[in-house]
């Protein structure tokens, strides 16, 4: 996807070759003469995760939203995936819920696809590297914004490079894409702007992951499991997705103690005592390949940076540095490839109308803050179904209630319904969607012809 647009600037930063940091840094090749990514880790094996990500070895569920966005942005992205061994998978069709989490199983006309971390950021950075006006600087540590003498005007970074050697950068624009530990609350209150208003939600998740062999069975006719126990009492969970060279990445995860082990047997264990025994079927035979590894999520951060009553000009933080999901719905990497686009689209924006870079800023976390507000209520939704989380807890009219029950009933019921519902909870769609026809109506049929439904068995809500 290239454009003839004419040059913002000379130099453009990225902070971190994130997710968010590779997208947005192909997005700014266009813009901008050449652009630097400071990545603070090493780069390790081609497939394997990068050491600065501590979840990369647990499931990753790309979803169909942030699919097409990296395609829009890498065209045939999902074919390089798909030679190097990626999974397609037919919503709802090939990927079995069970449990609490149960809905009819049907092909939707979604396909998405299974792989790795290691493997989609492998495939993304191989086409950021095609670009010649991209260069990456691994085990560079970002320590600092550099401003003019007002702290008004960002222009560039302080930098500790892999040398241990202190530098400075000069750029047009920085983008901080380093994640949930960025550090621009820090430098915003060196500058002397304050601190973001935050949002927390305590949701202490805990899970554990491992890869297994599959071993072969012609019964089985799934390609992956989703489980999980009814809130509030039971908040344990688990996924077996297929990943790269036929294999399995399991992993299990639970709040408030609920925690699983990280022992073989106990990670068997814990499998077998879900309300539904198909994942401790499938592996009990087999083989597990490598270690399993643990990690714990304390709270989902949504910071407001676009509520701060001033923001630094030519900084933009991006991603996980905006807002940092619960990892059960699989939302983050969505979310910040639906943000580079909307950074693409303001930067298109302002050649068309010979604008400078000034105004940005502040441009960018208004379109962002709208992107996350979405999968940021569909996740707290669903999380303060426990007693035990913290935080804010969103308020939802008896209207919204009732209109949401019977929208749940109708997914078993009719498929067109169940096919939009996946597409917003996908980032296909915009949940205003659900109150458009033909849905709207169903719906409407629906409270009239059962008006005394209060909850649906085995929805959730």
């Amino acid at each position: 996807m290239e454009t003839s647009v004419q040059y913002l600037g000379k130099h453009a930063i990225v902070i971190g070759s994130s997710i968010a940091g590779m997208l947005a840094a192909r997005v700014l090749s266009e813009f901008f003469e050449r652009v630097t990514v400071l990545e603070r880790g090493d780069i390790g094996g081609p497939l394997e995760p990068r050491r600065s990500v501590p979840q990369g070895h647990h499931a990753h569920f790309l979803l169909k939203g942030g699919e097409q966005s990296m395609e829009n942005l890498f065209p045939e992205l999902v074919q390089d995936m798909v030679e190097l061994g990626s999974v397609p998978v037919r919503i709802s069709q090939d990927i079995i819920s069970s449990g609490f989490l149960e809905q009819p199983r049907r092909d939707l006309d979604i396909t998405c696809h299974c792989q790795t971390r290691g493997l989609l950021e492998y495939c993304l950075r191989r086409r950021v590297n095609k670009h010649l006006n991209i260069e990456t600087r691994w085990g560079c540590s970002v320590t600092a914004l550099l401003a003019d003498r007002t702290k008004r005007l960002v222009l560039g970074v302080r930098y500790r490079d892999k040398a241990g050697m202190e530098r400075s950068l000069d750029a047009d624009l920085v983008i901080e894409a380093s994640g949930r530990g960025a550090q621009s609350q820090r430098w915003l209150e060196e500058l002397g702007f304050g601190s973001a208003p935050t949002a927390e939600i305590g949701v202490d998740l805990g899970y554990s992951s491992a890869i297994f062999q599959m071993t072969e069975d012609p019964t089985r006719d799934w390609k992956g499991l989703v489980i999980a126990g009814r809130p509030p009492e039971d908040a344990r969970w688990a996924a077996v997705l297929p990943i790269e060279g036929n294999r399995w990445i399991v992993t299990l995860g639970g709040r408030f103690g609920q925690y699983p082990p990280i022992d073989y047997q106990g990670f068997l264990s814990f499998t077998h005592s879900l309300p539904n025994p198909a994942i401790y079927d499938a592996l009990k035979d087999a083989r597990m390949v490598g270690d399993i590894h643990r990690y714990r999520f304390p709270t989902s951060v949504w910071r407001r940076y676009d509520q701060m009553e001033a923001f630094p000009e030519r900084h933009i933080p991006i991603g996980d540095t905006i807002c940092s999901f619960d990892p059960l719905f699989g939302q983050g990497m969505t979310s910040a490839a639906l943000q580079v686009e909307g950074l693409r689209e303001a930067l298109i924006n302002r050649t068309e109308r010979n604008a400078p870079l000034e105004g940005l800023t502040n441009e960018f976390l208004r379109r962002a803050a709208e992107i996350a507000e979405i999968p940021w209520a569909q996740a707290v939704e669903q999380d303060f179904q426990y007693p035990q989380t913290k935080g804010e807890r969103p308020l939802l009219d008896e209207g919204a209630a009732r209109y949401r029950t019977h929208l749940n009933a109708l997914i078993w019921e009719d498929i067109e319904v169940q096919r939009r519902f996946t597409r917003v909870l996908h980032l296909m769609d915009h949940p205003k969607t659900l109150h458009e026809e033909p849905i709207y109506s169903k719906v409407r049929a629906h409270i009239q012809e059962h008006p005394d439904l209060v909850g649906v068995e085995g929805q959730s809500n």
